[in-house]
């Protein structure tokens, strides 16, 4: 076989190269372990630039139409290997799920509360929302302040630098002025107080005027209008408390590797009007995990957690809620029998000083009878990145 002939199967040293690169490329949509992907982004990246020098120095070697073809298509492997690695992040992104390389065992840990008397984080949040088939996703960037104070943390942050502008959904358009001022701050000012509660949410003028605003525009009756103020006035006390549970506020005291931990307590979700349901909270501390990629020592714990909320409590306040709506009770209750909600989740933790690195959460609920099933999924990532004091 003939030097032309090898150059067009890809038998020449560049062509294999080039195969091996490829290889790396379809090992990056494969693994799920972010170690290697970094390596595989590695290797693939150097193999591509040796594979187009080579190939160049290969194609003065060649007939005229080879020699035009190799000279084009090894340099075009660069800014395919580039746009192959931004589309892999990009998809990467989509997977909120991911968790970090497990490194190794860890020893039992307690996780405390002490935390720096000044602490700016840089926070990538994705969350994505649907039934459980399709799904609306949204990516933003905001700057966490939390400040040591005398009774406690005082927590704020920045505006919300969104990818793109949050949609509203078409059956939410009447409270589409609310829905957007909400969305400009990612969370209200608040205070954590010494055992990690949230007591103190600074209102937001701006969404409440922009709520009143809507209401008047709409023809509910005054009950549902006073239902739909109380609940959307209570949502950024229920932001602040998901946040602050996810990041830091459930997870102090002892966990043991592989020992679950189970924690029971009662809440009030602004969505339910303030019924009280009864809850399950069990974490798991899987070992130690690495920080980010390059953390060969793994320098973080990672931490898992379910929670469960007791589906006949669930069930009553939901009910009531619907009666307080005005929704007529007449056969509610047959068609509406059971009711299910879990969260489930992941945290790691810097394992000295406790700092939250990335958090997730996803939220399951369910209401109604098996023939008329009402799913509810969301899902949010936080990815947080302290700053240099």
């Amino acid at each position: 076989m003939n030097s032309n002939k090898r150059a067009w199967l890809g038998l020449t040293p560049a062509g294999i190269l080039s195969y091996l690169s490829g290889a790396c490329v379809a090992g990056m949509f494969l693994t799920h372990d972010s170690r290697a992907d970094l390596l595989l982004v590695g290797a693939g990246g150097i193999l591509t630039l040796v594979a187009a020098v080579v190939g160049l120095r290969e194609s003065m070697h060649l007939g005229a139409t080879v020699r035009w073809v190799t000279r084009f298509s090894y340099p075009l492997l660069i800014p395919m290997f580039a746009a192959l690695v931004y589309v892999h992040h990009k998809a990467q992104e989509r997977v909120l799920d991911r968790r970090p390389v497990i490194v190794g065992a860890s020893e039992p840990v307690v996780v405390q509360r002490n935390w720096p008397d000044r602490v700016t984080m840089d926070v990538r949040q994705c969350s994505a929302e649907g039934d459980g088939a399709r799904k609306s996703r949204l990516c933003g960037d905001f700057v966490l302040s939390v400040a040591r104070v005398e009774a406690g943390y005082q927590v704020s942050a920045s505006e919300m630098q969104w990818d793109s502008e949050p949609a509203v959904p078409a059956k939410m358009k009447d409270m589409a002025a609310t829905l957007r001022s909400a969305a400009r701050t990612p969370l209200p000012e608040f205070l954590v107080d010494e055992e990690g509660y949230v007591q103190d949410v600074r209102e937001r003028d701006d969404v409440a005027q922009a709520l009143e605003a809507d209401l008047k525009n709409v023809s509910w009756s005054e009950e549902i209008k006073a239902q739909t103020r109380a609940m959307m006035l209570a949502a950024p006390r229920q932001d602040a408390e998901r946040f602050w549970s996810a990041i830091h506020g459930t997870w102090h005291g002892e966990h043991r590797p592989g020992e679950p931990r189970e924690l029971r307590y009662d809440s009030a979700p602004p969505t339910l009007g303030g019924l009280t349901v009864s809850n399950v909270l069990v974490t798991t501390l899987q070992g130690r995990a690495a920080c980010h990629p390059l953390d060969l020592e793994g320098r973080c714990v990672l931490l898992t957690f379910e929670q469960t909320v007791d589906g006949e409590s669930l069930r009553a306040a939901t009910l009531e809620m619907a009666r307080r709506m005005g929704i007529p009770s007449e056969g509610l209750e047959k068609h509406f029998p059971a009711a299910t909600s879990m969260t489930t989740g992941f945290v790691v933790l810097d394992a000295t000083s406790f700092l939250p690195r990335t958090a997730y959460w996803r939220s399951d609920t369910r209401a109604g009878g098996h023939e008329s099933l009402h799913q509810s999924v969301k899902e949010v990532r936080y990815d947080l990145t302290p700053r240099e004091p």
